[in-house]
This record gives structure tokens, sequence and C-alpha cells, in this order.
């Protein structure tokens, strides 16, 4: 049976957060075989949040026992990297804003990963001249 489709945008609130969540966790799983078992986003003004929990492979959990850590949390950089522009593009999709900024961060014991993704800020309409939301004095 084929996964569900990954939904389209642009989504908001709970059905974006847990549509990113999904979309994350299958570029994870098709990528390395396995992906965490638990994935959780949140979105706060122009920040969104993803936290996987158990990820490791268990290639990666051998190199850990083997006093290596180092190295996993080398190519998981590099393998974060690689992935980066299908990542965005997923949150791009789904929440029908802009990436400018993307960053990753792997921590061993506890297994968590978090991807970071900053938004461009959300622009509202005033008759017909375009300003962004205040807090960012944009024009």
């Amino acid at each position: 049976m084929a996964p569900d489709p990954i939904p389209t945008g642009p989504l908001s609130g709970t059905p974006l957060t847990a549509a990113v969540s999904d979309a994350v966790s299958r570029v994870l799983r098709q990528t390395t075989g396995r992906g965490p078992t638990r994935a959780s986003t949140s979105l706060r003004d122009n920040v969104l949040v993803v936290v996987l929990e158990d990820g490791l492979t268990t290639a990666e959990h051998t190199l850990i026992g083997d006093g290596k850590g180092d190295e996993v949390l080398d190519i998981r950089e590099s393998f974060q990297e690689t992935l980066g522009p299908a990542l965005i593009g997923v949150v791009e999709r789904l929440s029908g804003r802009r990436v400018i900024a993307f960053m990753s961060a792997n921590h061993l014991d506890p297994d968590i990963a978090m991807e970071t993704f900053v938004l461009e800020p959300m622009r509202i309409r005033d008759g017909n001249r375009a300003q962004a939301i205040e807090e960012y004095d944009l024009v």
C-alpha cells in the first residue's frame, strides 16, 4: 500500500504542524531507511521547529558504542546539509511561505534531532498597499 500523499498548502495551525511532522519524518525515512519514532512540530511567529526523537540508525548506534559519537554528528550534519533543500521545499509547500533560514542540530543521548526553519514574515493586505506585520516594520 502506498503511503498517503503529502498534502499541499498553504496550511496553518494544527494541520500545518501535523503535516510538517509527517513530511519531515517521511523524508528521513525514505533517505536513511529509518525515520524517527516520534516527531512534533511547533510554530511560533516565524519560527517552525521540528523535534525528532529516536531517529539514529543501528549503524550509528554501533559507532556511538565504539566511542565515535563525534563522527556520527559529523555524518548527520553533512547529511542534513544534503537534505536541506528537500526539507525546505516541503515546508514552503505546506506553509505557503518562503524559508529564509534552515538549521539542524543533533543530540546523541538522548537521541533527539531538531530541524529549525525561519519563515519569511507574513504579509497582510491593507487596501492596495502590502505591508509587513507591524513588529517587523518592513515596507
